[in-house]
């Protein structure tokens, strides 16, 4: 019953005092090892998630400099998940080489990989990882359905992101969009970089209200939001 499991509970729990945050000439990372596969979870609702951030003030989590490789997660609730307000950095991030999947559907849950703006986010780069059929059971087959609106990627507002790449990934099979998307009008990326990415099975059925499907959104906000996002 996922209900009776919090959805913070995760494999790796950033807060400031758990861990250190790495140095240009330094970096700290984690990865599976050459001609192994490192899988974590199995879609059930036991670990809701790989990685959750949660720096809320006062408290600051610094994630600067770090760098994940090469790592399968099958995930039910998220494989990535920074959370909106806090007063936490991930400068210079690195996640390379994931195969990520989840198996959650419903309203702002299943998405893969969500990253906020919080205090700043830098240099963050998303490299040759195959996210896909997202919010679907690790036993689902074409035939069972496109299931519920869940997406591979979610760049959110609450603060600025630096520079964003995006590139030689597979999105695949998944029921929703990547988005980039502003809460407020200081929400924004300084510049993106979304290439060599290939995109394909989109499964979306349309919103309520007759919107098409579509593979990826730049762009956007919500009532709060004057300035466009990126």
């Amino acid at each position: 019953d996922s209900s009776s499991v919090s959805p913070n509970v995760s494999f790796i729990h950033f807060l400031n005092n758990n861990h250190n945050a790495g140095t240009e000439n330094n970096r700290i990372a984690i990865a599976g090892y050459p001609a192994e596969e490192a899988v974590f979870g199995d879609g059930t609702p036991a670990i809701p998630k790989f990685m959750r951030q949660a720096g809320y003030q006062p408290t600051v989590d610094h994630l600067d400099y770090w760098t994940f490789s090469k790592l399968k997660c099958q995930m039910d609730f998220s494989v990535w998940h920074m959370g909106t307000g806090s007063a936490s950095t991930a400068n210079f991030l690195r996640i390379v080489g994931f195969d990520a999947t989840t198996t959650y559907a419903d309203t702002g849950h299943g998405i893969a990989f969500l990253f906020a703006g919080n205090l700043s986010n830098n240099d963050t780069r998303f490299l040759g990882n195959y996210v896909h059929h997202t919010g679907k059971p690790l036993d689902w087959k074409a035939e069972d359905g496109p299931g519920y609106r869940v997406g591979p990627l979610y760049f959110q507002g609450f603060g600025p992101h630096g520079r964003v790449e995006i590139g030689w990934c597979e999105f695949a099979y998944n029921n929703g969009q990547s988005q980039f998307f502003g809460h407020y009008s200081t929400d924004r990326i300084n510049e993106l970089h979304y290439h060599d990415n290939e995109i394909h099975h989109t499964s979306t059925p349309p919103w309520i209200g007759g919107a098409v499907a579509v593979s990826a959104v730049f762009g956007g906000g919500d009532a709060n939001s004057t300035l466009p996002y990126c």
